[in-house]
């Protein structure tokens, strides 16, 4: 009950009243219970909520310290991989990379095809110089999970990174038509297509991003800014103005639509 209640108030944004519950939870005794060991799972499975909470709002020693402490009570039939994983990511936010790197392969050992660690050591591999076995790492990942949307993102990022930028932007595309609603991946494409300077797929891109999400500003400030390197001056005007009146003197765009009216006086 506290597993579940926890995980429905992280849902619902109550982060504080989420990490009370499961701190309670992680600390119910075991005592006069029917069912010892389901409650194992449950305060394991809380512990691991605990952690994760933590470490998505950076306090990453605090979540170290809960994971080990689950790690040091885990039942015997608990799948441990996520957890595993888990603290691995905690720890390579401190720049524990070799106790990270170890408990990524601890959590590959646990389960050989868990695809979120081979996509967290394919990045710890790719962020300490070791872009040959990163690239194996992603495609392994792809490999495995080809329907999901993660292997993809996470290969985008990095080939972008290794400034093979239209290979980066073809893995949005890949995962756009895997999540079509997706308005993270949408923008992320056109952003990759504009970097590589594919502007027709930019462009769709962006049409598609502010499609599924016409409050945007970055989308609507993006695709005026792109228009306007493509000389279609009326239509960049409309998407600043479309930006500046969602986020009322925002300096870029304003600077970008100055620009914009004395490109459109000399034609």
């Amino acid at each position: 009950a506290h597993l579940n209640l926890g995980i429905a108030l992280e849902i619902v944004n109550k982060d504080k009243e989420a990490e009370k519950v499961w701190r309670h939870c992680s600390t119910i005794p075991d005592k006069g219970l029917k069912d010892p060991k389901a409650h194992a799972h449950a305060v394991t499975s809380c512990k691991y909520n605990l952690g994760r909470i933590l470490h998505r709002q950076g306090r990453n020693e605090e979540s170290v310290d809960v994971y080990m402490q689950a790690v040091n009570t885990l039942p015997l039939d608990y799948s441990p991989q996520s957890l595993y994983n888990m603290l691995g990511q905690s720890l390579a936010a401190m720049e524990r990379f070799q106790d990270a790197e170890k408990w990524y392969h601890k959590a590959l050992k646990a389960k050989a095809d868990h695809v979120p660690a081979h996509l967290t050591l394919a990045d710890l591999h790719a962020k300490t110089g070791r872009s040959d076995s990163a690239r194996e790492l992603y495609k392994k990942a792809i490999g495995l999970q080809p329907n999901s949307t993660d292997p993809y993102t996470h290969y985008g990022q990095f080939l972008y990174g290794l400034g093979e930028l239209a290979a980066g932007a073809a893995q949005f595309h890949k995962a756009a038509s895997l999540a079509p609603d997706n308005f993270d991946i949408a923008y992320n494409a056109g952003n990759y297509y504009r970097e590589a300077k594919m502007y027709e797929d930019a462009e769709m891109y962006y049409r598609k991003a502010a499609r599924l999400n016409p409050k945007s500003v970055g989308v609507n400030m993006n695709l005026g800014a792109l228009l306007h390197l493509l000389s279609r001056y009326q239509e960049a005007e409309v998407y600043y103005n479309e930006a500046l009146r969602l986020q009322p003197g925002d300096q870029l765009t304003m600077n970008n639509l100055r620009k914009l009216r004395q490109a459109m006086q000399k034609h």
